[in-house]
């Protein structure tokens, strides 16, 4: 007959070793995918920020061409602080980007800017209706530190 102890032990009951070697098989299988997601989110979080700086770049550009004349007198003095009007920021090239005075925006180095105007005779919708406007198309590129181009237009009308 078996004491009072013995049943006691009989309803205990504990983890096998090969349940318990399951289980760490699949604790271990389900913790590698967890990790393998979660460096394949890291990686790519890098590219969202990239493309926000490239488009501030490109606004700043695209706005400081805006605000000059469609065209002015030739300026005597050389550089891009003396850029007085659209045309003058023909084939320009900044690396790393530069700000209004020509000094280097810190921070940006690995970024690269590239400016193309091109004038556009007679272009429809930017005067008044039936007429036709001379403008000039206006293409900022951004190069990325990652080798991503964005690329944003505008047009400045002769107005």
């Amino acid at each position: 007959m078996a004491g009072p102890c013995a049943s006691h032990a009989a309803s205990q009951r504990g983890m096998t070793l090969v349940e318990l070697i399951l289980t760490i098989v699949i604790v271990g299988i389900a913790a590698t995918a967890l990790f393998s997601a979660m460096a394949s989110i890291t990686a790519r979080s890098a590219d969202p920020m990239l493309r926000q700086q490239s488009l501030a770049i490109a606004e700043g550009y695209l706005e400081e061409i805006l605000l000059q004349d469609y065209a002015s007198a030739p300026d005597p003095c050389t550089g891009r602080a003396c850029f007085n009007d659209v045309r003058d920021y023909h084939d320009l090239d900044d690396r790393p980007p530069r700000d209004m005075n020509n000094d280097v925006i810190q921070g940006l180095d690995n970024y690269r800017v590239e400016v193309d105007i091109a004038a556009r005779s007679g272009t429809e919708g930017l005067g008044p209706i039936g007429h036709k406007v001379p403008a000039l198309h206006i293409r900022v590129t951004v190069t990325d530190p990652a080798g991503g181009t964005l690329s944003l237009d505008g047009y400045r009308a002769e107005y």
